[in-house]
């Protein structure tokens, strides 16, 4: 997937390897949750490949305090 143009000029090893990831994905899906996106590249090649157009993006989490949420 490295010739897939990417808004973001450097992207991690995850964009070398997308393709060999979305092996092991269905045909298609309803919505990609991307827990390390980081960059999304994974986000970005099931786009590509049509797998799916409904991403949940998440890169930083830090805890809440106990009893509190959102």
């Amino acid at each position: 997937m490295a010739s897939t143009p990417h808004p973001i000029q450097y992207q991690g090893s995850k964009r070398s390897i997308a393709s060999d990831i979305l092996k092991f994905f269905p045909e298609k899906v309803e919505r990609l949750v991307e827990p390390f996106a980081g960059t999304g590249a994974i986000s970005v090649a099931a786009s590509t490949r049509h797998v799916t157009q409904n991403f949940w993006f998440n890169d930083i989490n830090k805890p809440y305090p106990l009893g509190k949420s959102g």
